[in-house]
């Protein structure tokens, strides 16, 4: 969409020396690397960068005239359940960005004398691991419920982990190992069953411009509420900080019911 308007930014490598970058700067219009990238570009995570690339670069090239856009923005079941997946990405990237923090901040704060840099190192790898394994898993129960339901499960919990989990913040490391756990599990289950419902409803002959949209905006979203939560951090502390990860599972779970509405009364 930006690319049609006319504003198409550069993203091969930095503007000024040609060598690999991760800020972006929108003044200029394109990548910087850290020699000079300036105070307030937005670092992209390379995952963040190559969906960029791919939707400026490769996807976007394939559109023979604004129809194919159209055709893609007005089927309202794919725009549910890419709405779906913004609220899930508002969530879960900012909650592994900063979770270790959080982990690190609690420890300290709790008063525990013993190794904090050991004790959330090795609390954030269960969560990454329990994760993958849930994500592996979490198909399989997709499958047999339906991938709408399932999503709407996952975002219910990990929502209600956004908010509980700022109210054991130094007081309570037991019930804040558990409740990271169970986030980190719940937060990335749902996550490939988003492309999946996109290729069920979308139309097959722009199905991978589609889901390249829907991953560029996706990752987009994320770095704003990666940006955020230090801010957040600063105004009301680490105990509220990420209840503002909950706008996303609540954007998710609204979309994929009237998904799962349109679908069942068709």
């Amino acid at each position: 969409m930006i690319k049609i308007s006319g504003w198409e930014p550069y993203l091969k490598d930095c503007l000024i020396c040609h060598q690999k970058a991760n800020y972006f700067n929108f003044g200029q219009k394109g990548l910087l690397c850290q020699k000079h990238r300036k105070k307030d570009d937005l670092f992209l995570t390379e995952s963040g960068l190559k969906s960029l690339q791919l939707l400026f670069n490769s996807a976007l090239k394939n559109f023979k005239t604004l129809n194919s856009l159209k055709d893609i923005l007005k089927n309202k079941e794919l725009k549910l359940v890419n709405y779906g997946y913004f609220g899930h990405m508002w969530e879960l990237y900012a909650m592994w960005a900063w979770i270790p923090i959080f982990l690190r901040e609690s420890y300290v704060k709790s008063g525990v004398n013993d190794n904090s840099t050991l004790f959330f190192s090795f609390i954030t790898f269960l969560i990454f691991l329990f994760g993958a394994l849930t994500t592996l898993f979490g198909g399989i129960f997709a499958d047999k419920i339906g991938k709408a339901q399932f999503n709407i499960t996952m975002l219910s919990i990990s929502g209600i982990c956004s908010l509980l989990i700022g109210f054991t913040f130094g007081i309570n490391n037991t019930a804040m190992i558990v409740i990271a756990l169970v986030w980190g599990m719940s937060a990335v289950a749902d996550s490939p069953q988003y492309s999946g419902m996109a290729t069920e409803v979308g139309d097959k002959k722009y199905m991978g411009t589609a889901v390249t949209i829907q991953l560029a905006i996706g990752f987009l979203i994320s770095i704003i509420s990666i940006k955020l939560i230090p801010l957040v951090v600063d105004l009301v502390s680490w105990r509220y900080a990420f209840s503002l990860l909950f706008l996303g599972p609540i954007l998710g779970i609204i979309s994929l019911s009237k998904f799962k509405f349109l679908k069942n009364n068709k």
